[in-house]
């Protein structure tokens, strides 16, 4: 296609780094912070059967994963490839917008998109 260029005709740079120093080892002049107990993880359940799982981690990021009890696993016969199918929709379009906007949109507030289908 026009435009798009193969990967054996891009170009390469190298960068020379620095040697840093260790990062195992205190920085000076810095006070090592207190150290925050471990949390478990904390399952509720809501009315309309959806089972949330939860855990403090201290981070001033926070992580959100929807995982459907779905799959290969769980397909017969009749729907056999309906879980790959609804992987690869995940990317599609709406009306509104399109899949790069809706990837862009997300990725513009620091997030991320990844669907994924196991057995």
């Amino acid at each position: 296609m026009k435009g798009i260029r193969t990967l054996n005709k891009l170009s390469i740079r190298c960068y020379a780094t620095r040697r840093s120093d260790v990062l195992t080892e205190p920085l000076a002049g810095l006070k090592a912070g207190a150290a925050l107990p471990p949390q478990s993880v904390q399952m509720s359940k809501l009315p309309n059967g959806l089972v949330i799982a939860s855990l403090e981690n201290y981070s001033p990021v926070s992580s959100v994963g929807v995982f459907v009890k779905a799959g290969t696993r769980y397909e017969t016969v009749e729907n056999q490839g309906v879980s790959h199918v609804l992987r690869l929709a995940a990317n599609l379009t709406t009306k509104g917008a399109s899949a790069f906007r809706i990837c862009r949109g997300v990725e513009a507030v620091g997030g991320s998109l990844r669907s994924v289908s196991m057995e």
